[in-house]
């Protein structure tokens, strides 16, 4: 799996900050050049949906409640994406 797939796989459903430049990505990235899928975990934590920050910006509200209960973990040999 290339970091380019990963980008694709992911983009549709991440939101990022303006400033978050091309140059920033390329260098994280870089970073995470020997990082290989059977070191990552993706999950989606429970929300109780959209809500407003204190200083105005649209966010997702984290269910807390549901966040700190055991979730039993897939199968670790049961592929997450699509190589």
């Amino acid at each position: 799996m290339t970091i380019n797939n990963i980008v694709g796989a992911i983009s549709p459903f991440v939101s990022v900050d303006r400033d978050f430049y091309a140059a920033t990505i390329g260098s994280l990235a870089f970073q995470l050049k020997d990082l290989r899928e059977s070191d990552t975990v993706m999950f989606t934590l429970p929300n109780l949906g959209l809500g407003t920050s204190p200083d105005g910006q649209s966010i997702v509200v984290a269910d807390m409640a549901k966040a700190s209960r055991p979730v039993p973990i897939a199968n670790p040999s049961t592929p997450l994406m699509a190589k």
